[in-house]
């Protein structure tokens, strides 16, 4: 039905978001990226942001990812997204310390 709704407006920016997404949350973040990327640099939307982040992340482009949620939140103006994404922020970099640790125990 996504491919279907791109088919038919390949520029609008939810579906273009949606498709990504759907990309990512099969596990493919590769293909998701550029679907995010087109929405945010048309819209820079807090949920497109936040996808796009997310996918940025998981692409190991952290500060990237970073950069994008702040960005929006200071489009937005959104004290509550900025809360948020700094949140999230802080939550992937304990998770990947997290990861380091455990993968460098001896």
């Amino acid at each position: 039905m996504l491919q279907k709704a791109y088919q038919i407006n390949p520029d609008d920016i939810a579906v273009n978001d949606s498709i990504g997404w759907a990309y990512y949350l099969k596990g493919d973040a590769e293909s998701a990226l550029p679907y995010l990327r087109y929405s945010f640099e048309s819209q820079p939307e807090p949920e497109v942001a936040a996808h796009l982040g997310e996918v940025l992340w998981a692409l190991g482009e952290r500060d990237q990812a970073v950069d994008v949620w702040t960005q929006a939140a200071h489009l937005t103006g959104d004290k509550k997204n900025m809360a948020r994404n700094a949140q999230t922020s802080r939550n992937h970099i304990a998770r990947t310390f997290s990861e380091n640790i455990g993968n460098n125990a001896v």
